[in-house]
Parts: structure tokens; C-alpha cells; sequence
């Protein structure tokens, strides 16, 4: 069992060869609805994907309808190897079972080569929101299709916001994931507004008096930098002193998607059956970044709905994660 300050992780040295591994995938750019263009050039990234940039299109890209096809082939490493990482800060081992997150980790090629495809050399993306709706585990063996399509942008005073929305199938063309994330992209100023605003607040409310189930965590930057390995999230704003800075950021912050993982395990563990598999939808926004080092409170309350639960997490400094909604498919009476 792994803790949050002990590496390195034994997945890690086992899957080192991997994450230097350049893996055959299809990646295709459809800068709008008629228009499909295969990428001649691509970049070698951590974990199963390749981030990819086009050949041959303008700097202002035509941003309604564009969109990213990636596929992936899913290894039993990945899988494990991930809850490894995310489980190290409950002091407990994983079962068997990928995250309700993983699909999120898969759509980082198709969602990075998105936002490289809206600000080449971009590195202040702060992550706003996120949901998604689980149709079936990943599972080892599999080969996930992710098709990435930017659906709004809205101009503000920093840069724009954007919102992604991805759609996963195996290869069958059975669904697997729907995502759908809003980011805030610093210092981005080109494009038109289009699309619908994301839904701002939970589609639920938690019932009057009822208790919370509550259960604090302390992530710190050993664990963030872990998460960046098992996730492929290598956005320096996590691990850089300096690029946290030029973001505005005091220090390095913890993935928001970290935090959600988290929160998925101890849902399942406290509100479920203990079954990862059973935590089927959820939805947050991320209102303040998680510093390393600083405890953090999850806090879950019951609604009308038996099988749905609104949720949060407080730092010292006010909560972090605001509005959140879960949905457990098989929930039962919390235990400790």
C-alpha cells in the first residue's frame, strides 16, 4: 500500500517503458462540418496518446465545430496504476475496477490537441467544470474512441471560456464515458462567442437537516506530482514553481480532476457498495485551486433522489470544489 509521500510508485518503474512508448493512433482535425483533415505532425506525450497539431491550417482557427478524433488502447496498468495513485491518500488498496475518471485521463490526446489547436504554446488553462455520465467501466483491452468538439466560448476579461465536450465509444461503437469540460483559457482573445453556457449549479439539492458524511484528506506535492505521471495531465501549473507563478498561482496546485477522483473513491467506500463501478454520473465546479500540503473536507449530503448525492470540498480557505452531484448506483446507509 502506497502513501501519500512514499515514491516512487511500483507501477511507475514497471510501466516506465510505456510512458516513453510512442504508440500507433488515428487522429484526425474537423476544423468544421465538412472539412476532415488528417495530422501530419504529432508529438510524443505521456501515457496512451499522442497530442497532435495540423498541418496547414490558419493561426485564427474556425473554432464552431471543431473537433479532435483520438483511439486508444487501454493496458491493466493504466487502470490499476491510476487508482494506485488516487487511493495512496486514503491509506487503503484499490479493488479491481477503473475510475469513473479514467475516460477523462483517456481524452487528454483528443482535449490537449483541442486547446494546442486554440493557443499553440498555451499553459494557463485553469479548469472551471466538469461532468460526465459513465455508461460502462473501462475495462483492460480496450480500445476507446474519443471524438473532442469545442461547443461554446464565451469572451471574458482574462481570456475565453471554453467548454469541450467529448463522447466515448469502444470499438464496437458501444457508449462508454460522456464528458463534458469548461476551461478557462488565459490571455486567449480570438473568436466569436457561440454556444450555450455549461450548467452552473447542481441539478439537486441536498435535504433539509440532513448530516453530512464527511472525510478530510491532505494531498501533497509528492502526490500531485504522482497523479501527473498516472494521469497525463503534465500541465506545469501542477509541478513548476515558475509556470504557477506566471499563472497567478502562488505555487504549484493539485489537478482539479484529482480532487474528484478522490471524491469518487470515498463515495463508493462510504455511500456504496465499496464498488468503484458504482458511482455512474457526477458533476462540479472547481471554485478555488488546492494548494499542497492543506487538508481537504469532503462533505456528501443525501437529496430526494435515493441514488443521488450533492457533494463539496473545503480548504482552510474556502471550498474548492462547489455545487457537486453524484449518483450511485447502488447507495446504502454511510459507513464509517
Amino acid at each position: 500500500m502506497c502513501s501519500a509521500g512514499r515514491q516512487p510508485y511500483p507501477h511507475r518503474t514497471r510501466n516506465r517503458a510505456r510512458y516513453r512508448a510512442h504508440r500507433t493512433e488515428e487522429h484526425f482535425f474537423c476544423p468544421g462540418p465538412l472539412q476532415l483533415l488528417r495530422v501530419r505532425r504529432t508529438q510524443r506525450m505521456p501515457g496512451d496518446g499522442i497530442m497532435t497539431a495540423p498541418a496547414g491550417l490558419g493561426a485564427r482557427p474556425h473554432l464552431e465545430g471543431l473537433s479532435v478524433a483520438t483511439r486508444t488502447d487501454v493496458a491493466a496498468g493504466d487502470i490499476a496504476g491510476y487508482r494506485q495513485v488516487v487511493r495512496s491518500l486514503l491509506f487503503r488498496p484499490a479493488a479491481d475496477g477503473a475510475s469513473p475518471v479514467h475516460g477523462f485521463v483517456l481524452s487528454h490526446p483528443a482535449f490537449n490537441a483541442l486547446i494546442e489547436r486554440l493557443f499553440p504554446g498555451n499553459t494557463s488553462l485553469v479548469h472551471l467544470q466538469q461532468e460526465l455520465t459513465v455508461h460502462r467501466g473501462i475495462q483492460a483491452g480496450d480500445t476507446i474512441r474519443t471524438f473532442a468538439e469545442v461547443t461554446s466560448l464565451r469572451s471574458e476579461p482574462q481570456g475565453a471560456r471554453v467548454t469541450i465536450a467529448c463522447s466515448q465509444t469502444d470499438d464496437g461503437g458501444g457508449p462508454v464515458t460522456d464528458l463534458k469540460a469548461t476551461v478557462l483559457l488565459k490571455g486567449y482573445l480570438q473568436g466569436e462567442d457561440f454556444g450555450a453556457n455549461a450548467q452552473q449549479a447542481s441539478p439537486v439539492r441536498a435535504l433539509p437537516g440532513a448530516d453530512p458524511v464527511e472525510f478530510e484528506v491532505t494531498p501533497t506535492q509528492s502526490f500531485i506530482n504522482a497523479y501527473a505521471l498516472a494521469s497525463g495531465d503534465h500541465n506545469p501549473i501542477h509541478t513548476s514553481p515558475a509556470a504557477a507563478r506566471d499563472a497567478g498561482f502562488p505555487g504549484p496546485i493539485a489537478h482539479g480532476m484529482s480532487s474528484l477522483a478522490v471524491g469518487c473513491e470515498i463515495a463508493a467506500d462510504r455511500l456504496g457498495s465499496g464498488r468503484i463501478s458504482t458511482v455512474r454520473s457526477l458533476g462540479a465546479r472547481f471554485s478555488l485551486p488546492i494548494l499542497p500540503g492543506e487538508p481537504l473536507v469532503f462533505s456528501f449530503r443525501p437529496t430526494a433522489l435515493a441514488d443521488t448525492f450533492v457533494f463539496g470540498c473545503t480548504t482552510p480557505r474556502g471550498p474548492a470544489i462547489k455545487a457537486g452531484w453524484m449518483r450511485i448506483s447502488d447507495a446504502a446507509e454511510p459507513r464509517p
